[in-house]
């Protein structure tokens, strides 16, 4: 489908598609700016802040997507919204990464180390409120899918290459 998508060290890639079809990824190398193309194959390019972008995911009704934006240790999370070419806003403060839409497109999970290590946390994703860590722990969490149901799935990352997969309503 698409010849170059953004992998990391780890064989992770950087894509995301909705339940409608529409696919999102990041191309390497990474610039300052990404560029949202829409259905007639037309290119909107998105400024973003110094940082490496990553973990893109689309909104479930496909008009937002999330991406985290820096290094390791320093990146947040931002929304584009994608009904407005071009437009971006920061939805985390404190760090915040690899973030996951909830199945309604009201929430966002992400994992951050705001607080020590890796924790798990959610926020509104209209920017209100303030973030709620939902999982503490000395391992690193990194959310991956967020059902219908409720139920939030991560692993979590230990010694070298080791990752337990987890379950959480």
């Amino acid at each position: 489908i698409v010849d170059s998508v953004h992998g990391y060290p780890a064989g992770a890639t950087a894509f995301s598609a909705s339940p409608s079809g529409a696919l999102l990824y990041l191309p390497p190398p990474l610039t300052g700016t990404i560029d949202w193309v829409d259905r007639a194959g037309a290119k909107h390019p998105v400024q973003i802040p110094r940082g490496t972008p990553g973990w893109p995911r689309l909104s479930p009704d496909g008009r937002y997507a999330a991406i985290h934006v820096g290094g390791p240790e320093t990146r947040d999370v931002w929304i584009l919204d994608l009904d407005r070419p071009g437009t971006l806003r920061q939805l985390t403060y404190r760090g915040g990464g690899f973030p996951v839409w909830s199945h309604d497109g009201r929430r966002i999970a992400f994992m951050s180390r705001q607080e020590g290590s890796g924790d798990l946390y959610t926020v509104l994703a209209d920017g209100s409120g303030s973030p709620e860590r939902i999982v503490a722990g000395a391992r690193t969490k990194i959310p991956v899918s967020w059902s219908a149901a409720g139920v939030l799935a991560y692993y979590e990352i230990g010694e070298a290459n080791q990752r337990d997969i987890i379950k959480l309503r």
